[in-house]
């Protein structure tokens, strides 16, 4: 049985494991139009011909305030035995009583059992516990599997950053989507 647990201990290759990237075989086409009086944006998903495949660079898990964050307890760990099986790195944002997960994954033979969803519903009731209003997500216009499971976790979009990755962000691009759960 997995079990939840408060993770104690941030482990690079524990995330580089669990959340090395993604396949999809859709994306959401950003569009905007502005005017001087109305600025629009909208979001279509697409099918892709060919599947998009992102691998993220090892060092984009050496951000030191992993480690804060986890020994602040507010992230979690999903464990088959003493074996982690899915992470979510997290922080607590005071100012504005926001839960940021920062990384998110369950590992390739346990997904689809429910777990990705548990462990959702457990930072919502912890996050609640500790004051907080909502949680929020980042991802990108090409990661259809990650939107649909946020959705299914009762995500909704909410924002989204032409620029977030880099000054050359284009809309044909990855294009940063941001998605939140009201837990008050």
């Amino acid at each position: 049985m997995v079990d939840l647990r408060t993770l104690t201990e941030f482990r690079t290759e524990d995330v580089q494991r669990l959340v090395p990237g993604y396949t999809s075989h859709e994306k959401y086409v950003v569009t905007r139009t502005e005017t001087s009086d109305e600025v629009t944006f909208a979001l279509r998903r697409v099918a892709l011909e060919q599947p998009y495949v992102k691998v993220f660079p090892s060092e984009a898990y050496l951000y030191p305030m992993y480690t804060e964050y986890v020994q602040a307890g507010t992230s979690l760990g999903a464990y088959d035995g003493d074996a982690l099986i899915g992470i979510a790195i997290a922080e607590a944002q005071t100012w504005n009583q926001t839960l940021w997960i920062w990384e998110f994954g369950v590992q390739d033979t346990y997904r689809r059992a429910g777990i990705g969803l548990r462990m959702m519903d457990e930072l919502a009731q912890r996050s609640r516990a500790a004051g907080l209003r909502i949680m929020v997500v980042e991802t990108q216009n090409t990661n259809g599997p990650a939107v649909r499971f946020y959705q299914r976790a009762g995500f909704h979009f909410d924002a989204l950053d032409l620029t977030f990755y880099s000054n050359n962000d284009t809309l044909d691009d990855e294009i940063a989507l941001f998605l939140k759960r009201k837990i008050v």
